[in-house]
């Protein structure tokens, strides 16, 4: 005798599975494309997608990644930090990094983001400035103490804004900022 599962088991049961998958695309591929048979856009797990676009990235398949992501409601914060995330990946340009910048200023103005997911952005922020311009410091300690502020157990953010300010305090020649980024750095890397 046959079950009929409802959705919601059907999605569950296809979680599970992509959780024990390698990270190959062919194999996710396959796999995602029988469980778009069963599972419609409407009622389907986007972060199972969104997985699957970064993975197709971090395979240098951007074609594929860029299709998944279409196909995607953008206007979703997760979703649309994936569409910057996939054109950073392509080109690093200053236009990206600003366009990432202005949305992440406008979706902490309205206040529709959780604090976690902000944290997480001004994290991002502040290393893709970095690899574009790292003697933009100032900007780079600015975003990462922003990315503490929003998630205060953010440890990547602490780390990295002990290093920023390791790295000011190593190249200023003023005796009162030097300490004053040393100790910025001890804090930091105390809470990291």
């Amino acid at each position: 005798k046959m079950q009929q599962l409802s959705i919601d088991d059907l999605k569950e049961t296809w979680n599970k599975r992509l959780k024990t998958m390698e990270y190959s695309v062919d194999c996710w591929q396959k796999v995602m494309d029988i469980r778009s048979l069963l599972l419609t856009r409407k009622n389907e797990n986007e972060k199972s997608w969104l997985l699957f676009a970064s993975l197709a990235q971090k395979k240098n398949n951007f074609k594929l990644g860029e299709s998944i992501l279409k196909n995607l409601d953008s206007s979703k914060p997760e979703v649309h930090f994936a569409v910057l995330k996939h054109k950073w990946l392509e080109n690093g340009s200053l236009e990206v990094l600003n366009e990432f910048k202005t949305y992440i200023r406008l979706c902490g103005s309205r206040g529709d983001v959780e604090s976690t997911l902000l944290a997480k952005w001004y994290f991002k922020w502040a290393i893709w400035k970095k690899t574009l311009d790292p003697k933009a410091r100032d900007e780079i300690i600015a975003a990462l103490f922003t990315a503490t502020t929003f998630n205060m157990n953010h440890h990547k953010s602490w780390h990295h804004w002990a290093l920023a300010n390791l790295e000011s305090a190593e190249n200023t020649c003023d005796e009162d900022t030097k300490k004053n980024h040393l100790i910025s750095a001890i804090h930091g890397f105390f809470k990291a």
